[in-house]
Formats: structure tokens, sequence, C-alpha cells
């Protein structure tokens, strides 16, 4: 991971003498202007771009359909797949992504801003699917500097009011730049990297208008099971993090369940199709017990 645009008179001549069209012929004009048209959308559907009115049923402006609404529950679940980016792990996390939309669960997708313009292939992914998609902000680099060095670790743990301010600004510059349909209004989520926030970055992220911060405490959308355990360095069972989620909905009807692609990556960042089965369990898992899937945008808004 690397670091932290004088008129000639006008003489009108006759009309010339017009032939009679026959039916064969409009056949042929009809034709022509329907493979034109077959042409263009095979085109740009080939270089990968999402129409602007879509054709299939319910999707909205983008091109995005929306999942079939879920079986209604009052016990909540949201997928927070942490650390999407423009370099690692990218094929990983939209094969989760995928996986989850095949349940019929939406997802929140944990996005680090930095370099984002980089990655065509994750930024056609997230747009052609954002309806299913909560982008969240992770940070802006997800580095610290550490003895002159970057490296990756608690980004905001440490910041004053102003130097998280103007890390915020710059993320968000990078994503509404690359995502078309993010805005204020649906940028709402901000999940501070490794999970640590200090207090004035915490401010700063509310000064800016984030309505919800996801990190590693007891707040009320701080993250409630995780995919992996971290005492032990495996990972967790799948009827381990219901187990978790079940005691969460002794206080609240929501849990946060947080998810790592990188722990299902192979030693040369591909998927390790072994490992990769424990993250089908829990999507399975989830769906048996019932739950709903949904976001935190949903959840901070009342709908």
């Amino acid at each position: 991971m690397p670091p932290e645009l004088q008129p000639q008179p006008y003489f009108p001549l006759p009309d010339p003498p017009r032939r009679k069209s026959s039916p064969f012929n409009r056949f042929l004009v009809f034709l022509a202007v329907l493979l034109s048209i077959l042409i263009v959308f095979l085109y740009f559907s080939g270089m990968g771009m999402t129409p602007i009115v879509s054709m299939a049923s319910g999707a909205d402006t983008y091109g995005c359909v929306p999942l079939p609404p879920q079986p209604s529950s009052n016990k909540q679940v949201i997928l927070r797949i942490d650390d999407v980016q423009a370099y690692g792990w990218t094929n990983i996390s939209m094969e989760m992504m995928k996986d989850a939309f095949a349940k019929g669960f939406p997802v929140v997708a944990a996005v680090i801003p930095i370099n984002l313009s980089e990655n065509a292939t994750l930024l056609q992914f997230l747009d052609n699917n954002h309806c299913n998609i909560e982008v969240a902000m992770h940070g802006y680099t997800h580095h610290v500097i550490q003895n002159g060095v970057s490296v990756s670790g608690p980004e905001f743990g440490d910041l004053t009011q102003s130097e998280a301010a103007q890390k915020i600004q710059l993320g968000e510059a990078i994503l509404f730049k690359n995502l078309p349909f993010l805005t204020k209004q649906n940028l709402t989520t901000f999940i501070p990297p490794n999970n640590v926030i200090s207090d004035p970055a915490r401010e700063a992220v509310t000064q800016a208008g984030f309505d919800v911060i996801s990190a590693q405490g007891t707040g009320k959308y701080d993250y409630d099971a995780s995919s992996w355990n971290y005492t032990t360095n495996t990972f967790s069972d799948a009827q381990d993090v219901i187990n978790e989620c079940e005691t969460t909905f002794q206080t609240k009807n929501f849990c946060v369940i947080m998810i790592h692609p990188q722990n299902y990556a192979d030693a040369q960042g591909n998927l390790n199709q072994t490992e990769y089965q424990s993250y089908l369990q829990l999507l399975d898992a989830i769906k048996q017990a019932g739950y709903t899937v949904t976001t935190f945008q949903k959840i901070s808004s009342g709908s």
C-alpha cells in the first residue's frame, strides 16, 4: 500500500420531385435506425458505462436496481466492510459485496478516498451498485507517520480539530469527484481507520455534517461483532457472531458487524477460496437467523 478543459445571399432552390417510398423501403429505414440504436447501446455497454436511464424495471436514474424488500424483523444487522480502496484487495471487496447482494443484503462500504480515481473498476462497481451500497468515509489515507515513515494506522487517533477537518475536506473532494451519485446528503457515515478517533477529530467529523461515527467502544454506532477474532487471530465462527448480535439486541435493535477483505486474502492479495467460506457461512447464518440487513443511513434516519 502506498503512503499517506458577409453571409452570401441565399437563393432557395426548388424542391426536387419526391418519389413515393415503398413499404419495403420504409421497412429498411426502420431496420437501419433500430440497428444504429443497438450498436450505440452495445458500444456503451462494452465500455462499462452506465446508461443514464436504465431499461430495467425499478432502476434509478443511474441504472441501479434496488434489492427486493427483505422480510421485516425487529432485529437488524449492518454489514460494515472496511478498507475498500484503490489498491488493496479490490477484487475481494467487490466479491464480498456481490455475495451479500445475492442474499438480498445491502452493505456499508467503508471507502478510503486517497487515489480512488486510479481504480476505474472499483469506481464503476460502486457506481453500478450504489443503490444497494452505503458509502462511508474511512479516513483519508488510513496512514499515520511513524519515525518519518507513512504506515497504515489510526489516522484520526491523535488529530487536532483543524487537522481532522482538513483531511475530511480532502477526502470528501475525492469521493464527490469520483462517485457522481454521492452528495453531502447521502455521505453521512464516518468510520475512523483502526476504529480510533480523538475527541477533537470527532468534533470535526460532527461539524462536517456526518450523522454517524462508527468506531470501537460503546457508542450507538460502534461495531458490536467482528468476522475476525483479534484475540486468537482466527476467524470468528458464524454462530459466535450471531451470539454477539443476540447479546447486542438486548440493548438496541441493530448489530454492527465489522468485516475486512484482507482476512480472506492469500499471500499475493488474491481471494483465498478456503478462507472465504467463513464469510459465506456468516451470510448464511444471518439469513437463517431471519435478521433484516440494513445500513447506518437507514438506521440514523429512521427509515
